[in-house]
């Protein structure tokens, strides 16, 4: 662990471009596509995927393991109704994609 891993849960730091906990934040399906086009092409599995507004990369990400759950969402919603979510939510418990 280096130091400033270790400081930083000693003193409850947390990235604010961190998204992982984000509630109600929408990521419309041309960012998403975007998105999951910019994971595959990476050439090794990342720890951050970045957010996209726009067409444009932002600083907010959401960590690969968060990325991998809203991907399921987004593949559970296209396996169920035969085509993409108009968008997909970081965090929303009472619905994740229409």
């Amino acid at each position: 662990m280096s130091i400033l891993s270790f400081l930083k849960s000693m003193f409850k730091i947390t990235d604010p471009n961190n998204y992982d906990t984000k509630t109600n934040y929408q990521i419309l399906k041309a960012d998403f596509v975007l998105m999951i086009a910019g994971v595959a092409a990476y050439k090794e599995t990342p720890s951050k995927v970045y957010l996209r507004k726009n067409g444009v990369k932002q600083v907010q990400y959401v960590t690969y393991t968060k990325y991998l759950k809203i991907k399921a969402v987004w593949d559970a919603f296209v396996n169920q109704n035969k085509r993409e979510p108009n968008y997909v939510h970081i965090n929303d418990p009472s619905s994740n994609s229409t």
